[in-house]
């Protein structure tokens, strides 16, 4: 069974929920999380022996996949920098505040052959 290597954007309810699942998940490397709220941060990383990362660039280029659980105005943005990185994604919902925004992110997924998800 092969590693995905996986981070986190956004440690909160949500982001934590994940982090929880992901770390006990035995084909997975949980390789970072990312918060920006760094008090935040670093107490997650030690719950759940994690690195963290002060911003969401630092973990593009080291993951397969990514969840994104930060609030929906950033969905767009750092979604469409992971999709644009060939990088698997997971975003919570709602996808984006707008469908056009929507709309575009799986046409980058499906142009860059990744995975877009929304979770629910």
């Amino acid at each position: 069974m092969s590693e995905y290597k996986i981070g986190v954007v956004g440690a909160g309810k949500m982001g934590e929920y994940h982090i929880g699942v992901l770390s006990e998940m035995r084909a997975t490397d949980l390789i970072g999380i990312v918060d920006s709220d760094q008090e935040r941060a670093k107490t997650i990383s030690e719950r759940y022996n994690v690195p963290c990362y002060g911003h969401y660039r630092d973990i593009i280029s080291r993951v397969d996949l990514v969840v994104i659980a930060v609030p929906t105005s950033l969905h767009y943005t750092i979604g469409k920098e992971f999709l644009n990185a060939g990088v698997h994604t997971l975003l919570e919902k709602p996808c984006t505040d707008d469908l056009g925004q929507a709309r575009e992110l799986f046409y980058l997924a499906e142009k860059k052959n990744v995975t877009l998800h929304i979770g629910h």
